[in-house]
């Protein structure tokens, strides 16, 4: 009894120690962060900062000392936290009238284009850009591959033909370029049959019915055309209409209501039609059909409706029958067999994500886009099986439930390509922004009209996609809160009042300032300015988006004897 109360004496004892030790020194510290002196309480939870020393990182890199499956981030990315692009060469010259444009997926080419021409550059390497001038700078750093007349002088001087340069879609391997080019001519035929070639053509589109758009496929290597194809009496002038994934590549057609699928033969970069979705589904609904199209002359005056209208409309019934909604269906019947197809994304190689529209909201000239007064509905089709998985609404909970899983699927149409995923789905800091825009659409509006506002989006634009660069990446890197984000696009309007002129970007690794994107150069531009990242390296081309006679900024990293070491 005796020993249990020394014990339980001794215990009381230290607690009382500890707690007035403890007291102490918090009162030390107290005392400390009015002095202002070191050792405060923040002093005490800041962090230590990761090891940013090049030499101790190139040791760790050439030991070996980098966990399994790191190899992306380990002895590469990381580098980007101490060499950073801090040193800005105004006025580069071009030496050529041209717009840049972008860089292949690898890194090792850029594509710029002028009026009638394709330029491609290889790209030599930033460190030679060190002790260049404004005037060399440009030829030390690109080599001049190869050059390739796109539009004759005819064409040009005629103003009939046009290079689409926002569709640079370039193959995963940056083997093969898909090129837009987009035609007048008289040679194209005008009888009833191929302007309307089946009930869902558009009667009063805006599309030029004497226009025609063809795709070209150029291997980069070579400098040739590999092949071309053509889609008739539509102009392919909307950003959501060609997307391509992988080595498939789906084209749009508005007015003929066709959405065409080629695949880019990786050998000898060919177009290989695979299928037409429309007025058919499959290889041998012509044969089935055949005997129709004898009888009747005229596809407009067709009853039935389209293979992918029947399907869509079809499923429609299934569903709303299912939920004892049969009745809704026939009182929203006028609705739904206005629809057309309006705006495509794939989402991987065999589902295409489809925004089916009223034809007159397609076919209005004033038509505001951006509005979302209109009704109009999703559809996630599988061109494959010819199959319809589902139909969303604009405000389905359902489908937003589905974009917020598999963000990465809809922004990239591919999880496979990008190994440093920036999306909600994989990225903490994208996912506190998503979910901070979510509360305030949620305070302002509601539920429903949050999943409106945020599927309004939908299907994303194939030249929007998010560009794959070190200092894009909210996991190493963080720019001004005030900076707009205009990064996804690389583009910004410095004639707007709220644009700053210089953007900081901080490393995450660190906390402290990488290095400042200076756009002061371009103050006094009218237009939009493009600011255009290297896919791996640390290198910045600013420049003005539509002027091919202009200089362009370059950022290149401080001469190696100022780096920190």
């Amino acid at each position: 009894m005796m020993e249990v109360c020394i014990t339980s004496f001794l215990f009381i004892f230290s607690a009382r120690q500890r707690m007035h030790v403890d007291q102490r020194v918090r009162d030390v510290i107290q005392s400390r962060e009015k002095k202002g002196e070191m050792y405060d309480i923040d002093w005490c939870r800041r962090r230590k900062p990761l090891n940013t020393h090049v030499p101790a990182l190139l040791l760790n890199r050439e030991l070996g000392m980098r966990p399994s499956g790191t190899h992306f981030m380990r002895g590469s990315r990381e580098f980007h936290h101490c060499i950073a692009p801090k040193h800005t060469l105004n006025a580069v010259d071009k030496k050529r009238a041209m717009t840049i444009r972008r860089f292949t997926p690898d890194g090792k080419r850029m594509i710029c284009f002028s009026i009638s021409t394709l330029f491609v550059y290889d790209y030599l390497g930033v460190q030679n850009a060190q002790d260049a001038t404004t005037s060399d700078a440009f030829e030390k750093v690109f080599q001049h591959k190869f050059t390739l007349p796109v539009l004759t002088r005819e064409e040009v001087m005629s103003s009939t033909a046009m290079i689409c340069k926002e569709y640079c879609l370039i193959t995963p391997d940056s083997k093969h370029l898909i090129l837009l080019k987009s035609k007048i001519s008289d040679e194209i035929g005008q009888s009833v049959h191929e302007i309307f070639q089946n009930n869902e053509t558009l009667l009063n589109s805006t599309a030029t019915l004497d226009s025609a758009t063809n795709l070209l496929s150029i291997d980069l290597e070579k400098g040739v055309v590999c092949s071309q194809v053509r889609v008739d009496f539509d102009r392919l002038i909307n950003f959501h209409v060609v997307h391509l994934v992988e080595r498939t590549l789906t084209v749009l057609s508005v007015q003929q209501q066709t959405i065409h699928i080629y695949k880019v033969e990786e050998a000898t970069g060919n177009l290989t039609p695979l299928m037409n979705i429309g007025y058919n589904l499959y290889d041998d609904d012509a044969l089935h059909l055949d005997h129709y199209d004898r009888i009747n002359a005229s596809k407009m005056s067709e009853k039935f409706f389209t293979g992918f209208k029947q399907r869509v409309l079809s499923f429609l019934y299934r569903e709303m029958k299912s939920k004892g909604k049969a009745a809704a269906f026939l009182h929203q019947r006028e609705f739904f067999d206005s629809l057309r197809m309006a705006k495509i994304q794939m989402l991987g190689s065999y589902l295409i994500l489809i925004r089916l529209m009223p034809a007159h909201y397609i076919t209005a000239r004033t038509t505001d886009y951006t509005t979302q007064n209109y009704n109009y509905m999703f559809v996630i089709f599988d061109w494959r099986i010819g199959e319809v998985h589902k139909v969303y609404s604009k405000g389905s909970k359902e489908l937003f439930d589905l974009y917020e899983r598999n963000n990465e699927l809809f922004k990239n149409g591919t999880v496979i390509d990008n190994h440093f995923p920036t999306s909600i789905e994989y990225c903490s800091v994208t996912r506190a922004t998503h979910e901070k825009t979510k509360a305030s659409f949620l305070a302002a509006r509601g539920e429903e009209e949050m999943r409106r506002r945020m599927l309004f989006m939908l299907p994303y634009p194939a030249p929007q996609y998010p560009a794959v660069t070190p200092y894009l990446d909210p996991l190493m890197f963080s720019f001004d809160e005030k900076s707009p984000g205009i990064f996804e696009r690389a583009k910004l309007e410095t004639n707007n009042t709220n644009t700053p002129t210089q953007m900081r970007f901080h490393s995450t690794r660190t906390n402290k300032c990488a290095f400042v994107l200076n756009v002061e150069a371009f103050k006094q531009s009218t237009g939009p300015i493009v600011v255009l990242f290297h896919p791996t390296d640390p290198f910045i081309i600013i420049f003005e988006k539509n002027q091919t006679d202009s200089s362009v900024t370059f950022q290149i990293p401080n001469h190696s004897s100022t780096l920190q070491l």
